[in-house]
């Protein structure tokens, strides 16, 4: 049976990706939710910035002239709707200058219909109050189960010899089945020849983007035995990055902030190119033959370090 779930403001900001986390149910966001993401959007911290993805996110949704009143389709089969509280009479006696009251006001109404309701969120007070009304609640916690079953980053895949072919015919690969999260390493491999390879990044399941072409991953592995990083016998299958782990202390996984570097040593060589007004690229790829860490290779060194993950280092660097 398809199931309802009415989300709390706090699990949008605790996850950004927490839209897509209920299977193919229906995804209900009330609009005082929106409005609260709003009063978010600007602040210059985690819960800004899960905030901003939010939005960004419910936007591009809307994409083909799909309409979030009516509902618009999610890439695991869901339907995510926004719904006003006006389209509910005020049945439960809660105060409607509050927030929580009106997101619950919609769960209540949804669950009057007949209609299998659970309403999620991360504040307790929240969640006893729908208890109270009669309504299933319950915690957010995608994020607190089976981390030791999380990818580690990277994956190998064996595939039929058309599709490693395909994949270097163009510059994104669709293919149903390959890879299950954003931004992982994978590695596709021909079942009948184990040579014949490429390296991809996954951009969401089942859409590839070229890592081959961009980047010499030989050389990203070689700098991180040379940084001392990782021993000189492993190789990309032994990596294991680093994700981030919710705590009471740290929602989120993350807490401070940490810069990934690009350094321009300016050695004779660069200098005369330099004084010569080379273009940039030339000037780039000849620091980058003298040793320079790039700004990926140096966020990909501290992913291994587990200082920060996969996900941030291609946020910043936006690696589209």
């Amino acid at each position: 049976m398809k199931k309802t779930f009415v989300l709390d403001t706090n699990v949008l900001l605790h996850n950004a990706e927490s839209i897509e986390s209920f299977a193919d149910n229906e995804v209900i966001v009330p609009m005082a939710v929106i409005e609260e993401l709003d009063k978010f959007k600007t602040h210059n911290d985690e819960l800004g910035r899960n905030a901003r993805q939010v939005i960004r996110r419910i936007d591009g949704l809307r994409a083909n002239g799909a309409n979030l009143r009516d509902g618009v389709p999610l890439s695991n089969g869901g339907l995510l709707k926004i719904v006003s509280a006006k389209a509910f009479p005020n049945e439960i006696g809660l105060e409607s200058d509050v927030a929580d009251n009106l997101i619950l006001r919609i769960a209540y109404g949804i669950h009057r219909q007949g209609n299998v309701v659970i309403f999620v969120s991360k504040d307790i007070n929240a969640r006893l109050k729908a208890d109270a009304l009669g309504i299933q609640a319950e915690d957010f916690e995608k994020q607190k189960i089976n981390f030791d079953e999380l990818y580690t980053g990277y994956s190998e895949q064996k595939v039929a010899n058309y599709i490693v072919d395909s994949f270097f015919e163009s510059t994104v690969l669709e293919e149903p089945g390959l890879g299950r999260h954003p931004n992982e390493f994978i590695s596709l491999i021909d079942e009948s020849n184990e040579k014949h390879t490429a390296l991809a990044k996954v951009a969401k399941p089942g859409t590839l983007k070229h890592l081959s072409k961009k980047y010499d991953m030989d050389k990203i592995l070689n700098i991180f035995k040379r940084e001392k990083i990782i021993k000189e016998s492993k190789d990309w299958p032994d990596l294991k990055f680093g994700r981030p782990k919710d705590t009471k202390s740290c929602p989120g996984g993350y807490k401070g902030r940490i810069g990934i570097f690009e350094v321009l040593e300016v050695t004779e060589t660069i200098k005369e190119l330099i004084n010569k007004e080379r273009p940039s690229d030339e000037i780039q790829k000849q620091a980058e033959k003298e040793n320079m860490i790039t700004m990926l290779e140096d966020g990909l060194i501290k992913a291994v370090q587990k200082i920060t993950s996969i996900e941030e280092v291609f946020r910043v660097i936006r690696e589209e």
